[in-house]
Parts: structure tokens; sequence; C-alpha cells
């Protein structure tokens, strides 16, 4: 599991494309989200954030609140077959979760 904090630094770290289910946590927050490319969407996230541009105006307004976004992994899939299959991946740990 990889668990990046606000750190431009660590996003350089994993350079390869990865396909995954990623949380974003903000103090006691969860938003779990999918993806085919970790470190892009994360970057993109991160981006929207800290430019107060994000999408999810609760996120928004949680970081900016509190200013720090836990960023991570919690499950690297390695063969994906179709991408309606990476949604279901992602909304079974929504209800395991229970995310925002």
């Amino acid at each position: 599991m990889y668990d990046l904090i606000n750190r431009k630094d660590k996003f350089q770290t994993l350079n390869k494309r990865v396909i995954a289910i990623y949380y974003i946590s903000i103090d006691k927050h969860l938003y779990i989200g999918s993806t085919e490319d970790f470190c892009n969407r994360i970057r993109q996230h991160r981006h929207s954030l800290v430019n107060n541009k994000h999408y999810n105006n609760f996120i928004q307004r949680s970081y900016n609140k509190y200013n720090i976004a836990r960023f991570g992994i919690l499950q690297e899939i390695e063969y994906l077959d179709n991408k309606d299959e990476l949604f279901t991946i992602e909304a079974k740990w929504i209800d395991l979760l229970k995310a925002d």
C-alpha cells in the first residue's frame, strides 16, 4: 500500500503506470476512486486541491480547512479486462469502508 502525504517528490518516485483503487483521506473523511493511471490521477487531484478548484466541493472545503490530504492505494490491479471491472471493484471498497 502506498501512502503519499501531500509531497511532490513522493509522486515522482511512482513513475510506472499503476491501475488502482485509491483513496484521499482528509481529517476523518475518505474518498475512494479508481484510475488506470494512479500517478497522473493523484497529480490532478493534488493540483485541483492546491488551486482551490477541486470538482468535489466537500473534499475542497475539507482540504481548505485542514490543509493536508493523504493519498494512497487500496488495491493495485495487475490486469484489467474492461473498465467496468474497475468500477465494480471500486464500489466494493466504497461499501467496505463506508466512504463519503
